[in-house]
């Protein structure tokens, strides 16, 4: 049995040094390890020393070192639960909430929203701070009555996803559409309801990794390549919170097409980066037709997209926004504004 975390004599200060955080997920890749990869590699050291660890790999050192760190963040809420007996207090802990099927499950759609259940508010409230992967999120949150979230959505490291050029071809030659999900989340992405029907509408070839225990997926040192090869990323997904593998495969240099989900509105300017389409094959099947037969469209949302991550969404501008979450300071910066009249209408 866990022992009880003793730290009831602790009192969080600021001080002269930096904080020591450690960053703890189920397991060591995937989205949950790129987030804390990109903390370990760029959060300034002078403001937070940071370590990362996997309840699947390092249980026994969690258990015996969670509570030696000033602060602990926990990606997914629901690990902060398991691992309740060994973490510190919870004025000590805060918690990550990136997507909707955690506490909502399959019901949340791009055009249908669900009120977060009050035990789930009253669970999240009782940390020091929640990190929102999206502006939706949070506001569903918010007027949920929660007051402790920040909006904060995820970052990639270009240097791990270089932009390459798109491959030369001729005009309406076969493009290579991708996509890459866990196999229990094939119908939450619409894998084979959406994005196989859109492609195989036009003639496309489908470039998919599917992680499952039977099968592993291509591991995270593989997943350069993997995009690299695409022509175009889909994203399907019914709900989402912000796609890492979105964000590779912007960062890779390929346009994107993506239903309304998340922030990956904020990301993909509708015919600028790529394109915000309604969960159908058809719509789907429209603008992978329009960049297979357009090859200067095709090029320059590519360039357009590689130029955005720069820009925008790289852990070179962001993990400064990450520091201030896991510190709490300068939290007004990270409150979306209200919606103006004319959105709300």
């Amino acid at each position: 049995m866990w022992g009880p975390c003793l730290d009831d004599d602790w009192i969080m200060e600021r001080r002269s040094d930096a904080v020591s955080v450690l960053l703890l997920t189920p397991e060591p890749g995937w989205a949950f390890g790129s987030v804390c990869q990109g903390l370990v590699d760029y959060a300034d050291p002078s403001r937070v020393r940071v370590t990362h660890k996997s309840r699947d790999h390092d249980l026994p050192w969690i258990e015996a070192h969670a509570c030696e760190h000033d602060l602990v963040m926990v990606f997914d809420w629901r690990l902060a639960r398991e691992l309740a007996p060994v973490l510190p207090s919870n004025d000590r802990v805060v918690v990550a909430l990136q997507s909707h099927k955690s506490w909502c499950g399959m019901r949340s759609r791009p055009d249908v929203d669900v009120m977060p259940p009050a035990e789930v508010v009253d669970e999240l409230g009782r940390y020091a701070r929640v990190q929102m992967v999206s502006e939706r999120l949070w506001r569903l949150f918010d007027n949920a009555g929660l007051d402790n979230g920040w909006h904060l959505s995820n970052a990639i490291d270009p240097t791990r996803f270089p932009a390459m050029p798109l491959r030369a071809r001729a005009a309406g030659e076969p493009i290579a559409v991708g996509c890459a999900t866990k196999a229990g989340m094939v119908d939450l992405k619409g894998v084979e309801s959406i994005i196989i029907p859109a492609a195989e509408r036009i003639g496309a070839r489908i470039v998919t990794t599917i992680d499952s225990a039977e099968n592993p997926g291509l591991s995270s040192g593989e997943m350069p390549s993997f995009h690299q090869q695409l022509d175009v990323y889909v994203c399907a997904s019914q709900s989402e919170g912000m796609s890492l593998a979105v964000l590779e495969a912007a960062s890779s240099g390929r346009p994107i097409i993506t239903t309304r989900v998340g922030d990956h509105h904020r990301l993909v300017r509708d015919g600028e980066t790529g394109f915000v389409v309604d969960r159908r094959p058809e719509a789907v099947a429209d603008k992978l037709k329009l960049l297979q037969e357009d090859l200067e469209l095709h090029r320059t949302l590519g360039e357009n997209m590689a130029r955005e991550i720069r820009a925008n969404w790289s852990w070179q501008q962001r993990h400064t926004d990450w520091t201030d979450f896991l510190l709490g300071e300068h939290r007004e910066r990270y409150i979306p504004p209200a919606p103006s009249p004319a959105a709300v209408a």
